[in-house]
């Protein structure tokens, strides 16, 4: 019995750091992509003179596989994330992008320019 009571103590203490570590190593992961992103728009609108415009109506795209098409990348998410690009103003010259994560709703944000505190967590952060 006490040894099933040390138990339950340990894991007490566990399961919520090892929750957060988990949360934190998601967010790292969530800068790594949005860094390459930048990256690689960076490049785009090297080549074409403006950052990528989205197709769609209101200049923003969820669709990950079409971001990943346009600009040459391979980014993977995580069941749940969501991430979004928009291209403000539709113009091309200035651009967000930000990933949603469903553990505690954390969200990251990278926008143009980009500087050092730049791609950040904005909200839920660990």
């Amino acid at each position: 019995m006490i040894v099933v009571v040390i138990i339950a103590v340990i894991m007490a203490f566990a399961v919520p750091l090892y929750s957060k570590s988990i949360l934190k190593i998601k967010v790292k992961d969530a800068i790594n992509q949005l860094v390459s992103l930048h990256a690689a728009d960076d490049s785009y609108r090297s080549r074409h003179g403006k950052f990528w415009v989205p197709p769609q109506v209101g200049f923003s795209t969820q669709d990950v596989d079409e971001i990943n098409a346009a600009l040459g990348l391979k980014l993977m998410l995580g069941t749940g994330t969501i991430i979004t690009y928009t291209a403000t103003g539709g113009t091309g010259n200035v651009y967000t992008t930000d990933i949603t994560l469903p553990e505690g709703a954390s969200t990251v944000v990278v926008q143009t320019p980009l500087s050092p505190t730049n791609p950040q967590c904005s909200s839920g952060c660990p």
